[in-house]
């Protein structure tokens, strides 16, 4: 039994984000910038030690011209 709900996070979708970043010749840095991150915020993100919250999720998109589905996707948390 457990102690409550479980929480789905966000989770980014790795592999399509390095397609894309390819697609537009796009490095970290040059995405961080285009996205108003700071370079140490995005490489969290891409390496998994950081869930992207609300507003990296937004500028991400926005830098990539694409809907959520395209480069995240929802995560059951195990740990909730």
């Amino acid at each position: 039994m457990t102690d409550g709900p479980r929480r789905s996070l966000v989770r980014i979708r790795i592999k399509e984000v390095y397609d894309l970043m390819n697609r537009l010749n796009l490095t970290q840095k040059s995405l961080a910038e285009l996205a108003g991150l700071s370079e140490s915020h995005l490489s969290e993100v891409l390496s998994g030690t950081r869930r992207p919250g609300p507003r990296t999720r937004r500028r991400l998109q926005e830098a990539f011209g694409v809907d959520f589905d395209d480069i995240f996707e929802m995560d059951d948390d195990d740990d909730a």
